[in-house]
């Protein structure tokens, strides 16, 4: 029997969803599972993931409380993070042994593919050994000028006498 057969007769309600995964030809399956993954939510808690997409992200609703991740399935490192506030994506690598989750920006400010490219920067950044951390840091000390660190230490100066 075709997996084909098996998702038919799921939806009919003759047999259990996850029977599906048994079949040893479950490739034509696990593709239409991919791209439709509100018909079988126990297969999308088992690990296959989404491909990013404006659909998709429409589709996603947000958590009562804390944080859903959902990682992208053409460039690895790059994901999606809902929280009930707000939607961003993110990229995850290791950079030197530490891993680092930095936020890319909001859904609604870029597209899927914009992500994707600041994604791929940024992971090839991280893969060289720079840390984007690090170097925002190093970015924020050298723009402060001699009068804002004057201006600064005299006003806290002043407030501790």
């Amino acid at each position: 029997m075709l997996a084909r057969d098996l998702f038919f007769r799921s939806i009919a309600g003759n047999a259990h969803p996850m029977t599906v995964a048994k079949d040893k030809n479950f490739s034509e399956l696990s593709t239409y599972c991919r791209l439709n993954l509100t018909y079988h939510p126990k297969i999308r808690k088992a690990g296959i993931m989404p491909k990013l997409t404006k659909l998709f992200i429409s589709s996603i609703k947000p958590p009562e409380r804390g944080q859903i991740f959902f990682r992208d399935s053409l460039l690895i490192g790059l994901g999606l993070r809902v929280t009930p506030g707000s939607c961003s994506y993110i990229v995850e690598a290791r950079v030197n042994g530490v891993l680092r989750r930095i936020t890319i920006g909001k859904v609604s400010q870029l597209t899927p593919t914009a992500a994707r490219k600041k994604a791929q920067k940024l992971l090839a950044n991280m893969a060289a050994g720079k840390d984007p951390t690090i170097e925002k840091a190093k970015r924020k000390i050298k723009g402060a000028t001699l009068e804002e660190v004057l201006d600064h230490s005299i006003t806290t100066y002043l407030f501790e006498i």
